[in-house]
């Protein structure tokens, strides 16, 4: 019985209805000008409500309703006093265990626990404990003064090839068969792929002459991927582009984006890839390998 009244008592509190904003801060026609701040829900637990079986489901409007009750998004004092600053800066982010996110830096580690979202290669930019500790160092400034505007006219053909011991080149060269236009694709630690395959590299670079845009990047969570080894140099050769320390997620979107630019030319698509566009990527001055002096760094 006891167990009948707390699932009844949770069947209650995740069916509330979350208050709305008054009609007067909702009303569109209100001459006073107003900042938006979008949120996109991408799924999780935090959008939904349980049913009448007791099961989580996603509810529509449950998170926007639970915002509009939060001070800072409409509480033009709040704001001012909490966030105002002397610079905008247009940046993605992900709040999440008291940490503040580079959203093009964050990946998720963990299925189940609150610390699930992690930011290998670089810190937090902020930390929300009993203060708000700002890294402003990380913050990536615009360098610009166009207009925020979202593209979405992005490139459908491109994909994610996971290197792995034994993978065929039979099975390599049909993932970069038309109509792929881009490929991602991750290799060993910083860079490496098996050097007794010159079968695999042959293969690459008669798609880079085709024309597909390959990017490399490694594997491992935290790191990147380098040249300065044998088989970095190789796939350089290839013509594969080094893509640093992005994520995964990182670098398939900005391949997609950069491959939907219709007029620009491959060359200058390639040498995009190459840049640092949004602070997906860690800019590091080359090195030449042969000049490390790795005694002193043991």
């Amino acid at each position: 019985m006891a167990h009948t009244k707390e699932a009844k008592a949770s069947q209650d509190h995740g069916s509330q209805k979350y208050p709305t904003l008054p009609t007067s801060l909702l009303n569109t026609s209100n001459p006073e000008p107003r900042s938006r701040v979008l949120v996109i829900h991408t799924g999780g637990t935090i959008g939904m409500q349980m049913n009448d079986s007791g099961v989580y489901e996603h509810k529509e409007g449950v998170l926007v309703n639970k915002l509009r009750t939060l001070p800072m998004f409409h509480d033009k004092e709040y704001a001012e006093t909490h966030f105002a600053g002397d610079e905008e800066d247009f940046l993605v982010l992900v709040c999440f265990n008291n940490k503040i996110l580079r959203g093009n830096r964050t990946i998720k580690n963990d299925a189940i626990s609150f610390s699930a979202l992690i930011s290998p290669n670089i810190p937090p930019i902020a930390l929300l404990e009993s203060r708000i500790d700002v890294d402003w160092s990380a913050v990536f400034r615009a360098t610009g003064t166009e207009k925020f505007r979202v593209h979405t006219n992005m490139c459908q053909n491109v994909g994610l090839l996971r290197m792995f011991p034994g993978i065929t080149t039979q099975t390599v060269k049909t993932f970069l068969q038309p109509p792929m236009q881009g490929v991602v694709l991750e290799i060993f630690g910083q860079g490496n792929a098996p050097e007794n395959r010159p079968d695999l590299f042959s293969v690459l670079k008669e798609a880079f002459e085709l024309g597909v845009v390959i990017i490399n990047i490694t594997q491992c969570a935290k790191g990147c991927v380098v040249a300065s080894n044998a088989t970095g140099k190789a796939l350089e050769d290839a013509g594969v582009i080094c893509g640093g320390d992005m994520t995964p997620e990182a670098a398939l979107t900005k391949l997609s984006y950069v491959l939907s630019k219709e007029t620009w030319a491959l060359d200058k698509k390639r040498m995009i890839l190459k840049r640092n566009l949004r602070g997906e990527m860690t800019v590091v001055a080359e090195e030449n390998i042969t000049n490390l002096d790795f005694g002193s760094r043991i």
